[in-house]
Parts: C-alpha cells; structure tokens; sequence
C-alpha cells in the first residue's frame, strides 16, 4: 500500500492546521509522530538521487551558521 506525500503532509489529524506556514511545529509539536509521515525525498528504492547532493550543503549550512551563534 502506499500513499502520496502531498495528501499526508495535509491530514490535519498528522499537522494541526496544514494550510498554514508554522516551522516552529517541528519545535513544540509531536516530532516522532510527525516525522513519520514527513519524507520530502521519499523513500526506499525509489527515493530521489539528489537527497544527498542537497542534504550536504545543507548541513554544512546550518553547522557554519550554528557556529557563529
């Protein structure tokens, strides 16, 4: 069975109000929940193959920017 990720990341029962821009839920909300059903570059073995060429510059992003706090 599967499902598509657009439809999940707007079931207001995972995401309380879908419709709205809050980063901050990932902060005060119920992350392991959440995380669940939360996969923007898919996954298993048809998961995208740029996950890692973006995944790297993010981090290094947020490891320089974490530094200069």
């Amino acid at each position: 069975m599967g499902s598509s990720p657009f439809y999940e990341c707007y079931d207001a029962s995972i995401f309380p109000n879908p419709q709205e821009f809050r980063p901050e839920r990932w902060l005060t909300g119920d992350i392991p929940e959440m995380s669940k059903y939360f996969h923007p570059f898919s996954r298993g073995t048809r998961q995208c193959i740029g996950q890692k060429s973006v995944s790297l510059p993010l981090l290094m992003l947020l490891l320089r920017y974490n530094a200069d706090l």
